[in-house]
């Protein structure tokens, strides 16, 4: 794994990490650096793909945001008890040997860093096995307050940030945990517009990442 550096992207869904990942590739596609994605969910939905096929009629791999959704207690629960009876390492176990089949080059990213629970768990997997860089990402948008609510804040207080919050237990648990070890935290705001315009707006807490990550020695 010589040649290769690899980021791990952390937060809740909704976050922005694969959003985060793209622009990020757009970057280093700029600086003719080689990217490559791997996500440990992808095996995840491999497995389930043909029982959902069959019972429920749709490709979990291909469907809309909507489906997906509905799938996501089956997605958590098979998950979970596959990382219960292995300690952590069910799925890390898989990803570590696609990656080591395909051996990419340049900055590999794992999309979806979200344990920590055992001891050889997918944060201590990412930074002691790979070695690699944990980033957390959360997203917020700016809520303006009422005047009862200025009077229990403070006149100064024109606005708050409402952070996008975890979508089941198991994120409640295991996000907090995710920040305290990130090597990296990034905050960004909720924006609206075209693909492009959204780019526009955000690609600069990328840059500010990038900036600080090549500094590092």
């Amino acid at each position: 794994m010589d040649n290769f550096k690899v980021i791990g992207i952390s937060g809740v869904a909704g976050s922005g990490k694969d959003q985060f990942y793209r622009l990020l590739e757009a970057k280093l596609k700029k600086a003719h650096i080689n990217s490559s994605r791997y996500a440990i969910a992808d095996r995840l939905k491999e497995e389930l793909r043909n029982f959902i096929g069959w019972y429920y009629e749709f490709d979990l791999v291909t469907c809309s945001p909507e489906q997906k959704e509905d799938m996501r207690p089956l997605m958590v629960f098979h998950g979970a008890y596959m990382r219960k009876i292995t300690k952590g390492k069910y799925w890390t176990d898989f990803l570590k040997k696609q990656i080591e089949r395909e051996n990419p080059e340049g900055i590999v990213c794992i999309t979806d860093i979200r344990f920590n629970e055992f001891e050889n768990d997918e944060v201590e997997w990412l930074k002691g096995e790979l070695g690699g860089t944990l980033v957390h990402v959360s997203r917020y948008k700016r809520l303006k307050l009422t005047e009862a609510i200025k009077q229990i804040k403070g006149p100064d207080v024109g606005e708050i940030k409402s952070y996008t919050q975890p979508a089941n237990d198991f994120e409640s648990i295991n996000d907090p945990k995710l920040k305290e070890r990130a090597d990296y935290l990034l905050e960004w705001e909720t924006v609206f517009g075209s693909l492009g315009e959204i780019d526009e707006q955000l690609s600069h807490h990328v840059d500010s990442f990038w900036d600080w990550y090549t500094a590092r020695p």
